[in-house]
């Protein structure tokens, strides 16, 4: 079993390699809670759970898009900028798929 500091090392050490920003490493870790945040809302079927997955989401594109990423290089940019992008789409994929299913009352995991 992985314990959580052994995750905590990792991530550590995936930061040191590819010499990720700490702001933009800490926008990434919000991000990546707010996939979370919104992967139980599905779950739960509650709209107001995945309503503030997507604002979180937002917030955190923007942050790294407008602030932690403008003393950067331009391949930091557009990696990041791409990045938001595909994570935006599967995103949208996803609700849309789930408030389909949600309308034609075929709810089921």
């Amino acid at each position: 079993p992985v314990s959580l500091g052994m995750f905590s090392i990792s991530l550590y050490r995936f930061v040191l390699v590819f010499r990720i920003p700490y702001a933009v490493f800490v926008s990434l870790i919000l991000l990546l809670a707010a996939v979370v945040i919104l992967l139980i809302g599905f779950w739960l079927s509650d709209r107001s759970v995945r309503a503030y997955a997507l604002f979180l989401m937002a917030v955190c594109v923007v942050k790294m898009v407008t602030a932690d990423l403008a003393g950067t290089g331009w391949v930091y940019r557009a990696g990041a900028l791409a990045g938001g992008g595909v994570l935006c789409m599967i995103v949208s994929f996803a609700y849309s798929h789930r408030e389909r299913r949600e309308k034609n009352g075929t709810d089921e995991a």
